[in-house]
């Protein structure tokens, strides 16, 4: 099976983290590595909603809320 590069990374990983800010979740890209779901571990800023939070909780994603302090 040929992996495209984003693929071939996200699969020799061991632990995989996204570090993203709040107003990702509120627009569509052109490009997705992978789901928010294929990750260990998401760090989101406090900005985001608890709307938002819940959604990525629910998917089985484990969430950081960073502090802003």
């Amino acid at each position: 099976m040929h992996l495209r590069s984003g693929e071939a990374l996200m699969e020799a990983c061991d632990r995989k983290i996204l570090l993203v800010d709040h107003t990702k979740f509120q627009r569509r890209g052109l490009y997705q590595l992978a789901p928010v779901t294929a990750f260990d571990l998401v760090i989101v800023d406090a900005g985001i909603s608890a709307s938002q939070l819940d959604t990525l909780q629910a998917g089985g994603a484990e969430v950081l809320v960073a502090d802003p302090e």
